[in-house]
């Protein structure tokens, strides 16, 4: 990881030692990042709804609808269920993203490139929509000492904290008759039982909306209402070409710049799974297959055009370079969301190359950095904002012969809760063909050695974990 402004840019190509003629089939590269919070706040919900009355949302719906709930901790479960669904609020670093782009006959003629690539993104970001839900479709919160048919003692189900006792009278006053003040304060008090945090103000307006839409018997069931998983797929195909310049090239200083025009085809496709197909989800394959659905009547077509730019400073062996992606904003509209969006991105970066005799071994230092923070194209709730630092070391080092290992890391500054991620990675270059593997993971997976498992029921997964693979075959000519 790091230095791609310093060395992996289009002005690279204009210093005598990179320029080459070569033709490139095939090069591949695959990443997943999966963040812990989307996947914890899923498990939440999903344990929490089995234990509810019937072990679903719609028998709890029906036990809610007929005043038949058989116990008052089902109301707290229920609240406790209400408090993990505010965590797929938007704003949050709880996403999912899945990236394949393949670069197919990439031409390089000295100064001057030629190129063609296929990038698949699917990005997941949790939903919530519960502000029309209804409890009880006939504005029954239950009989005088019960919730929905369950029990309680109105001399000790009372609050214990004044701001649960102050929830209490504003929901007595949202239930405008319905809801008495013994229920009220019944409610809050097994809210408190349960754990939940009954002073947070995102909560209090969930529930009294909830209270108020019940009384009104206006909105949908708790089996019916909107929230979910909000899954996109981008397919983006691009033509490019690239040009670069030599304003200085001697043989300790030089100083080149770069550009590319680029031309986008993008297939939107964009899908909300209910929170009722995520209940008895066991894994993201299961996710992703309810993802698929009806593609054609939600995919949309947009063709586009961008550029970048850059530049590159070498000074013995120092590198410095700056790059511009997406200077050109891109944008994709898609159906049932926001436009799907490149962000104009900057990065800058150094490097520091130490070879040897020519021939064998080469070290690489590297470094570079996000100069503001960009969005996902795919995932709204992901920013980005990273400082990558990593070295190389090529323990041979020739145009027909490479033997390479690297690590590094990398932080996002975009969400401060997120752990450091380490990098891996091991190339070899022979003749033609080149095979590059890397795999990077975050602080907390290497602890706990959870690498691999990522079902919603296990709570020790990775925050962030990619495996990247490459594949090159080059002709040189």
């Amino acid at each position: 990881e790091g230095g791609d402004a310093a060395y992996w840019n289009p002005a690279a190509m204009a210093f005598e030692e990179n320029r080459r003629s070569e033709l490139t089939l095939f090069d591949d590269t695959f990443e997943v990042v999966l963040t812990e919070e989307l996947v914890r706040t899923i498990t939440q919900v999903q344990e929490t709804i089995s234990l509810l009355q019937g072990g679903n949302l719609e028998s709890f719906q029906t036990a809610l609808n007929s005043n038949s709930v058989s116990d008052a901790n089902q109301i707290g479960l229920l609240g406790k269920t209400l408090d993990f669904m505010l965590g797929l609020t938007e704003g949050t670093q709880k996403g999912y993203e899945f990236s394949i782009p393949i670069h197919l006959l990439n031409i390089d003629l000295g100064l001057f490139t030629l190129g063609a690539s296929f990038n698949l993104l699917v990005g997941a970001e949790p939903r919530l929509d519960l502000t029309n839900l209804v409890l009880n479709t006939s504005g029954s919160f239950g009989s005088r000492d019960t919730l929905f048919g369950a029990a309680f003692d109105p001399n000790t189900a009372n609050p214990s904290t004044q701001a649960g006792q102050t929830l209490a009278n504003d929901l007595f006053n949202a239930g405008g008759g319905a809801l008495s003040q013994d229920q009220a304060e019944a409610l809050v008090y097994l809210l408190e039982k349960q754990g939940v945090d009954v002073s947070n103000p995102l909560y209090q307006s969930l529930l009294k909306a909830v209270v108020q839409n019940t009384a009104n018997r206006t909105g949908l069931q708790l089996s019916q209402n909107g929230s979910g998983l909000y899954t996109s797929l981008l397919i983006l195909s691009e033509l490019r070409v690239s040009k670069a310049w030599a304003l200085i090239d001697r043989k300790k200083l030089g100083f080149a710049v770069g550009g590319t025009l680029r031309a986008l085809h993008g297939i939107t496709y964009t899908k909300l799974i209910p929170l009722k197909d995520l209940e008895n989800a066991n894994s993201w394959e299961e996710v992703l297959h309810e993802a698929i659905g009806t593609v054609e009547n939600q995919i949309r077509n947009t063709v586009q055009l961008t550029f970048d730019a850059s530049f590159l400073v070498r000074y013995g062996i120092f590198r410095f370079g700056i790059t511009g992606k997406n200077i050109l904003p891109v944008r994709f509209p898609a159906k049932f969301r926001k436009s799907f969006k490149l962000e104009p991105q900057f990065r800058a970066g150094a490097a520091v190359v130490l070879r040897t005799l020519p021939g064998l071994a080469t070290l690489i230092i590297a470094s570079d950095v996000d100069l503001w923070e960009t969005e996902s194209p795919v995932s709204l709730n992901m920013d980005y904002q990273s400082f990558h630092f990593g070295v190389e070391f090529r323990f041979i080092d020739t145009r027909f012969l490479r033997v390479a290992a690297r690590l590094g890391t990398y932080t996002n500054f975009a969400n401060s809760s997120e752990d450091e991620v380490y990098t891996l990675g091991a190339g070899v270059l022979l003749g033609p063909l080149s095979l590059d593997v890397a795999v990077a993971m975050d602080r907390e997976a290497i602890q706990s050695g959870n690498y691999l498992d990522l079902d919603f029921k296990n709570l020790s997964i990775p925050e962030r974990v990619s495996l990247g693979l490459t594949l090159k075959l080059v002709f040189s000519f």
